[in-house]
């Protein structure tokens, strides 16, 4: 484990503030250390099942937690690909993004949760996750990529620009059609009723939490 480097004053001079916690200074962790402090205290994540094709019009299927809005005029997500490995620049899902700009954010259902997670195998380039694991699929409106059938709303989405933070590599994309289920809206057709999308999100190593359990509260009103 990493040390607890930096640990305050008080905490030196007398053990007993600090009894429950641990200071952690992330610039003396590696970066394993790092990665199972972050997205286990980050918790819980939106995950992107992102669906690709490449140049020769293989899709490519794959799930992303490090995801989130940074947007809303224009309406633009951002997708976060982590240190792909020592044998290639890019996953497969970047790879194909700078070849097409093309792609389709699908919303995960607890029902799709399994299969989602098989798309986490690491297929070889050019294999495509839809066809190995038999997603069904439909295409895309306003893109060429073709998005999961099951998935309650799909974001159609271009690429916008790549950003390097030391060996991640962050993702802007323009969001330029969505597809919502009727299932999932309110009785007045229009907006959603994030009740009905029983979605996964991501939790620290293995594990994943549903959204069947929600609490309301209104927003204080000084």
């Amino acid at each position: 484990m990493c040390p607890t480097n930096g640990i305050p004053v008080a905490c030196q001079d007398d053990a007993k503030p600090c009894a429950t916690a641990r200071h952690i200074d992330p610039t003396t962790c590696n970066a394993r250390e790092v990665y199972h402090l972050l997205t286990s205290g980050v918790v819980p994540r939106p995950i992107a099942w992102i669906s690709t094709m490449n140049a020769q019009g293989m899709s490519n299927l794959a799930p992303f937690s490090f995801f989130t809005v940074v947007s809303i005029d224009p309406p633009i997500f951002a997708v976060t690909q982590v240190y792909p490995g020592p044998q290639r620049e890019n996953k497969d899902t970047v790879a194909n993004l700078l070849e097409t700009n093309e792609c389709i954010v699908n919303i995960v259902s607890d029902a799709d949760a399994a299969i989602m997670n098989a798309t986490c195998a690491d297929y070889p380039r050019g294999v495509s996750e839809m066809d190995a694991l038999g997603i069904e699929t439909v295409p895309g409106t306003a893109v060429s990529v073709p998005g999961v059938k099951s998935s309650a709303i799909r974001f159609e989405c271009t690429l916008r620009e790549t950003l390097d933070i030391g060996n991640g590599r962050v993702v802007l994309l323009n969001v330029v059609h969505v597809v919502v289920a009727k299932r999932v809206l309110h009785a007045d057709g229009v907006t959603i009723d994030d009740s009905l999308l029983h979605v996964v999100g991501r939790m620290g190593a293995d594990v994943y939490t549903r959204t069947e359990s929600q609490l309301e509260m209104k927003r204080p009103v000084l």
